[in-house]
């Protein structure tokens, strides 16, 4: 969540699916455990799903950290 914190508040743009499990390999987390945690923030209401024309998934933070 910080990530998509401070991804919101520097870029203004919503966050690139891809570019969040990137970042979490990096910093050690497996792919599934963050889409887990993904769906997790979904169903609480802190992030939205949206699509774009081309078909990729972005997120749209809701409520801030």
């Amino acid at each position: 969540m910080y990530f998509v914190d401070d991804w919101v508040h520097k870029e203004k743009t919503p966050v690139p699916h891809s570019k969040i499990i990137s970042k979490m390999k990096e910093e050690g987390v497996k792919g599934f455990t963050t889409i887990n945690a993904l769906n997790g923030l979904l169903k609480k209401g802190w992030i939205r799903r949206s699509c774009t024309f081309s078909n990729r998934t972005f997120y749209v933070q809701l409520r801030r950290v």
